[in-house]
């Protein structure tokens, strides 16, 4: 994922994406400090029916990074 797909996907944001591309967004914010910067200005929580979905992802990308 690049700068531009992420802006694409934040920009999509008001309406409900779905756990992979989540995740893809967030891994980009984690690498791209220039696009964490901005979406931090309009950042707001996962939808609670992603909230657990998404932590086990984060739980297996970590888990995936360690290795």
């Amino acid at each position: 994922m690049n700068c531009e797909d992420a802006h694409e996907l934040a920009a999509a944001s008001s309406r409900k994406i779905g756990l992979t591309e989540l995740a893809l967004v967030e891994a980009h914010l984690r690498q791209c400090a220039e696009c964490r910067e901005a979406s931090q200005a309009h950042q707001s929580p996962p939808p609670p029916e992603h909230a657990a979905s998404l932590a086990v992802v984060r739980a297996r990308l970590d888990a995936l990074r360690a290795a």
